[in-house]
């Protein structure tokens, strides 16, 4: 059995109520009789409604509770010193502060018995509009996507620009496809919204080639190219910088991924130099040792490409 929670209710005096607590449609033996229900029955409000005298609502009940003990701690508040403990205690009250909204109550409850009182063919039709809600709202967040100026998207659209601006635009799409720093790679820093002022070297790029074993090719070539370890943090810097530093992460991926593929076309021709010299297929105007050496020829690409 669960124990039983004992609510504290305040209790006031005779003065404090003819100081404070006076109120025009209701008496002092009302409220005394509400606030003895209320210590009674722990803040049960439909008990106390069932026992309260009178014809008042639960909602009016409520509000004359909460408002009782609102302005008794607000007068007890202001009576006290200021700097006292109990006046702290007696701010940080949570009733202190609480007031109850007896129109939003009764249009809530209004609100729930009309729920309730629905027709299935009315919850039906409720069903179906959430869904077509459901509809809209993805169609809209992937509208929204499509237009965000940002991500994967907009990298390759700005990498695809400035390779057809250099006269390299044809077979963009394939040199572009499977590269894993693609995703935000041309985007400035973000900045967070809450910070009203920040230092301009934040917004230097970090920004690397997502394989680890590129890490070192990647920094000998930052060396390679004069980029300063430390940047002066202006705007102009700061921006041909992280431009700087985008491009040659996107030229080390795109030269491990150069190497791959040669290195997969070797195997190839390898493998097919190998096939037709075991099905004996006839090859003009090349003997069986030009047949070995272009194979070790093929051999010693692969190994060259491979390192």
């Amino acid at each position: 059995r669960r124990p039983r929670q004992v609510v504290k209710v305040l209790s006031y005096t005779e003065a404090e109520y003819g100081q404070w607590l006076q109120h025009p449609t209701w008496t002092k033996a009302e409220t005394d009789t509400l606030f003895e229900l209320c210590r009674r029955f722990d803040l049960r409000w439909p008990v106390i409604h069932d026992r309260m005298p009178g014809s008042r609502t639960v909602e009016a009940l409520k509000d004359r509770f909460y408002a009782v003990c609102r302005m008794l701690l607000q007068g007890r508040l202001g009576a006290s010193d200021g700097g006292s403990t109990s006046a702290n205690e007696l701010a940080e009250h949570p009733l202190a502060r609480f007031s109850f909204e007896e129109r939003h109550e009764m249009e809530r409850k209004a609100e729930f018995e009309r729920l309730y009182a629905r027709s299935a063919d009315e919850v039906a039709e409720e069903g179906r509009r959430l869904e077509q809600a459901k509809l809209l709202e993805t169609k809209l967040r992937a509208q929204k996507k499509q237009l965000k100026p940002g991500g994967k998207a907009a990298t390759i659209h700005a990498l695809k620009a400035t390779l057809a601006a250099s006269g390299l635009g044809s077979g963009s799409d394939l040199a572009l496809a499977g590269l894993p720093s693609l995703a935000g790679l041309m985007e400035p820093p973000k900045r967070p919204r809450s910070v009203g002022a920040w230092l301009r070297s934040a917004d230097v790029s970090t920004k690397r080639p997502a394989s680890e074993k590129q890490l070192s090719h990647f920094e000998q070539r930052l060396k390679d190219l004069g980029m300063p370890a430390h940047v002066l943090p202006t705007e102009a810097n700061v921006r041909l910088y992280n431009t700087c530093r985008a491009h040659v992460v996107l030229l080390i991926e795109l030269e491990s991924k150069l190497k791959r593929l040669e290195y997969e076309r070797n195997v190839l021709q390898v493998k097919k130099a190998g096939g037709s010299a075991a099905t004996g297929a006839p090859s003009p105007g090349v003997g069986h040792a030009a047949k070995r050496a272009r194979a070790e020829q093929g051999e010693r690409a692969v190994k060259r490409s491979h390192h």
